[in-house]
């Protein structure tokens, strides 16, 4: 599921973004979600892809799903949250002295210049639900912070509407790039770019 996400959004995701395939995040521990986009106006996006059949769900709260086998696992909105705290932090770490990245004096000293937000691409196999009912049986608030596979070709108009806490600054191509080596440290080990992306497939940026 997760190569066929990386193509479709290859092809719907215009030239003002960058996206990483299974990037590692955090400080205290390696975490790994699926992709991290970096949108030039809308700031980086940790996503990850989840598939749940929902006959299968016996119950949903913000924190956790049990499964009907008995199995509980971490409501998938606060798995991807957990991705971006530890995002949040390890840039504001690693570039802590980059004026492109941080904010080195005033009341947002030692915060990051733009947002990072979080979401969720979710494959629903079963026919006849509609999104507010998924939303329900997973316990999956607001709305707008999940998509569906279905609905992908949209992606970058889901991107552009996930609720953000302020208006970040523009991050430009070389700040990108400099986000990228941290996140994904292979890129830097190689000087064809295009060799790269062919041979790993796992950034692309569309410019």
């Amino acid at each position: 599921m997760k190569e066929k996400v990386f193509y479709k959004l290859k092809e719907n995701l215009s030239n003002d973004y960058t996206v990483i395939y299974e990037p590692s995040v955090g400080i205290d521990r390696e975490r790994k979600p699926d992709f991290i986009i970096i949108s030039r106006y809308d700031g980086i996006l940790v996503l990850d892809v989840k598939s749940q059949d929902l006959e299968k769900i016996k119950s949903a709260n913000p924190h956790q799903i049990e499964l009907e086998n008995g199995e509980v696992i971490k409501n998938f909105l606060k798995t991807v949250d957990d991705y971006q705290y530890a995002l949040i932090n390890q840039l504001k770490r690693d570039f802590k002295h980059n004026p492109h990245i941080v904010h080195q004096e005033g009341n947002h000293k030692g915060k990051l210049k733009f947002p990072v937000l979080s979401g969720i691409i979710l494959d629903v196999p079963n026919k006849g639900y509609t999104k507010e009912e998924i939303a329900q049986r997973l316990a999956l608030s607001p709305l707008n912070r999940f998509i569906l596979f279905s609905e992908i070709d949209t992606i970058e108009s889901f991107l552009k509407n996930i609720p953000k806490p302020f208006l970040g600054e523009e991050i430009m191509q070389d700040t990108a790039k400099e986000i990228v080596t941290v996140l994904f440290p292979m890129y830097s080990k190689t000087t064809n770019y295009q060799e790269k992306i062919r041979k790993y497939r796992k950034i692309f940026e569309k410019n």
